[in-house]
């Protein structure tokens, strides 16, 4: 399934992709997974992301925004591995960042990064 806005430059791609009621997206976004990729209702994911992996699952009100331009990459070594997942609770925080999903990674709920 593909979710593609080109006047923002949003390719969204995966084999189950569901996004929630009244999410907004930023620009220059680029996320491919495999698996499912969830992004939970009420959430935003600002500008410049970067995201591969098997699954990831974003719950509700997640709010992503980077801080002077750099962005956001989920995704590392061993992105093609099945083990590759990141899950994230309700109502997180992210800013900039690299989170290297070689591995499973569980964000709980009220985190902020």
């Amino acid at each position: 399934m593909l979710y593609e806005d080109k006047s923002k430059n949003i390719y969204i791609e995966a084999n189950d992709l569901y996004i929630g009621e009244n999410v907004s997206f930023g620009e220059d976004i680029n996320i491919k997974v495999f698996g499912k990729f969830h992004l939970g209702d009420y959430s935003y994911l600002g500008n410049y992301i970067r995201m591969e992996g098997e699954n990831i699952v974003i719950g509700k009100h997640f709010y992503y925004c980077p801080l002077d331009n750099l962005g956001l990459v989920v995704g590392g070594g061993g992105v093609n591995s099945p083990n590759s997942n990141l899950t994230v609770g309700d109502r997180c925080v992210f800013h900039n960042g690299l989170i290297n999903i070689c591995e499973p990674v569980t964000v709980g709920d009220d985190v902020g990064l």
